[in-house]
């Protein structure tokens, strides 16, 4: 029987401006999602049945975070939506485009790339910890092994 793979081993680690990648702190929430998308090649030909291509593939991942001030991961990522970086947010980020490592393991299963952030939510109540919640769009694939 396969080892399974422990959640709580997932590290996500982001760098902006070709920086060595640091660790996100305090992640709660890892998932990603990917896709292809379908081009119609049906002709009269095809019997009445539809004919496809694989088209284009995607990929986006979704995060969830406890937010800590002082972490200098989460202050990037959440600068990068805006295209911005630094302790007082004036140095750009190049289309807020941030390079990623995402460790499932502790070095076996592994996805490397570039990506931006496409939305944030932050959430709180009365008796819980600030959360913060990020939808990323990769835009690069440069390294992965998820095939073990």
């Amino acid at each position: 029987m396969a080892d399974p793979i422990l959640g709580r081993s997932t590290e996500f680690r982001i760098a902006r401006n070709a920086q060595p990648p640091v660790k996100l702190a305090k992640l709660t929430d890892f998932s990603f999602s990917l896709s292809a998308g379908e081009i119609d090649t049906t002709t009269f030909d095809d019997a009445g049945l539809r004919s496809y291509v694989k088209g284009n593939r995607d990929m986006t991942m979704d995060i969830s975070f406890i937010f800590d001030t002082a972490d200098a991961a989460q202050k990037d990522l959440i600068q990068s939506w805006s295209n911005t970086s630094g302790a007082d947010i004036s140095a750009e980020v190049a289309g807020g485009i941030l390079d990623f490592i995402i460790k499932m393991d502790s070095s076996n299963t592994y996805l490397e790339g570039k990506c931006f952030v496409t939305s944030l939510s932050y959430s709180t109540g009365e008796e819980d910890v600030q959360r913060v919640d990020a939808s990323l769009r990769v835009d690069t694939v440069t390294t992965y092994d998820f095939v073990v």
